[in-house]
């Protein structure tokens, strides 16, 4: 099976969550300024020509599986951010693993992940 193009990962993972923001779900707590307008900018930053190929990275980076076992959205886009050396958003992570249908569960802006456990070949 052909994996799903970046665009289609959020627009699968925004119709399981739509708060899916490049923050992560929602905005950032602290905002002061008018909320509707921030979800549209960072909404807007998630689905981005850059924010796109971000999402194209991490689930190129999940289907590779360097991590197992329920692990968190915003620990885990510092891992990525390593692999590739370039700024990945906790939204554009959790965007390609609900698009790719891995297991989650909400906690806060961002999700806990079940991972799945697949040995590496040697």
């Amino acid at each position: 099976m052909r994996p799903l193009s970046p665009e289609a990962l959020a627009r699968k993972a925004i119709e399981l969550e739509p708060r899916l923001t490049a923050f992560g779900l929602g905005i950032y707590a602290r905002h002061r300024g008018d909320v509707e307008v921030e979800f549209i900018r960072a909404r807007d930053r998630l689905l981005s020509r850059e924010g796109l190929l971000v999402i194209a990275l991490c689930a190129q980076w999940l289907r590779d599986r360097h991590a197992s076992g329920e692990r968190g959205s915003y620990g885990l886009k510092h891992e990525v951010e390593n692999h590739y050396g370039v700024y990945v958003t906790n939204g554009s992570l959790i965007a390609a693993a609900l698009g790719m249908g891995l297991k989650y569960r909400v906690d806060g802006p961002n999700v806990a992940l079940a991972l799945p456990y697949e040995p590496r070949p040697a």
